[in-house]
């Protein structure tokens, strides 16, 4: 059953300038997880502020296409603001690419459908302020709903502010008081209500921020979600990202590989571990324009690469398992 850990392990390794991911594979992967994955758009009045912002966004929405999804995935795309009683009133939270009605749809085909998505962030703000209370609630209500069985479920939060639910005007119908008490009820109910539910049924929550981001506030979401179980091939815990804007789409990619068990991710100069029953390692190296490299295995052999271009892309029949290098 150990062995069967290792079905599909990407490493990514940051050696000076490398950036290199992983991919081993063995022949059986049948324990590769699934997901049920919601992805909160931040759709604030803040999001305009800068022009980086909904551009970070619209660029981790296209990046999806590049994620070697295991089959039978679903994915639900939900912007969020703060409810508005003005002007006809808002809600807080709205599906963005639902299809028939239904915002969990497969991952096949998503590059059919996410360009169309993805352009309209930035384009209609949810109200001035940011409920992240009722976007997290909305997302764990609609993981709990979904059919798929024996799948990753977790949600992904990209946010460029604090939570603040009506800092301007008193018309946010979801709360009651003063902005101050508004503020307060709508933490209470997330730390008393919506992470334990999400806890309660193996919900990760992973927000990430980027912008003027309220950092303590970010760190306290993730760890009262759902955690990996002791038999789960997940090594990283949900945790807080905080990122330039520009790192988005890594940063969201690099989470969902993690989730789904398709990678690990270490940052440090140590060799990759490749598994002694791997049939096929493929190694996918971004590196400065024209830069040559080795890929050393514990054996002694030896692989030469790059020279051309900013990516270069090795793959090894049947590796040596142990320590590999690259340098």
């Amino acid at each position: 059953m150990m062995k069967k850990f290792f079905n599909i392990l990407n490493i990514l390794l940051v050696v000076t300038t490398l950036l290199i991911p992983v991919e081993a594979l063995a022949a059986d992967s049948n324990d590769i997880t699934s997901a049920d994955v919601v992805i909160l758009v931040d759709f604030s009045g803040s999001i305009t502020n800068d022009i980086r912002y909904p551009e970070a966004e619209k660029k981790a929405l296209l990046n999806l296409v590049n994620v070697d999804w295991p089959k039978g995935s679903q994915i639900a795309i939900l912007a969020f603001g703060a409810s508005d009683s003005r002007n006809g009133g808002k809600p807080s939270t709205f599906p963005m690419c639902s299809e028939n009605g239904q915002p969990l749809r497969s991952v096949e085909n998503m590059s059919n459908w996410i360009d169309q998505c993805a352009q309209i962030i930035g384009t209609k703000p949810v109200g001035p302020n940011t409920d992240h209370n009722k976007a997290i609630h909305t997302a764990v209500d609609l993981l709990l709903n979904s059919s798929n069985e024996n799948s990753s479920k977790f949600v992904l939060l990209m946010t460029d502010g604090k939570l603040d639910v009506d800092n301007l005007n008193p018309v946010n119908p979801d709360y009651i008081g003063t902005s101050e008490e508004k503020d307060n009820q709508a933490i209470e109910e997330l730390f008393t209500e919506v992470l334990p539910l999400a806890r309660e049924n193996g919900i990760q929550i992973w927000p990430v921020g980027f912008g003027d981001v309220n950092r303590i506030e970010l760190n306290g979401y993730a760890p009262e979600g759902g955690q990996p179980g002791p038999d789960s091939c997940q090594r990283e815990i949900p945790r807080a990202v905080i990122a330039e804007p520009e790192d988005l789409p890594y940063e969201i990619n690099k989470i969902i590989r993690q989730v789904t068990c398709l990678a690990e991710y270490i940052q440090s100069n140590e060799p990759i571990v490749l598994p002694d029953f791997a049939d096929k390692a493929k190694i996918n190296v971004k590196h400065p324009e024209g830069e040559t490299f080795q890929i050393q295995g514990p054996s002694g052999e030896v692989i030469e690469s790059g020279g051309v271009g900013t990516e270069s892309t090795i793959e090894i029949e049947n590796p040596t398992g142990g320590n590999w290098q690259i340098i």
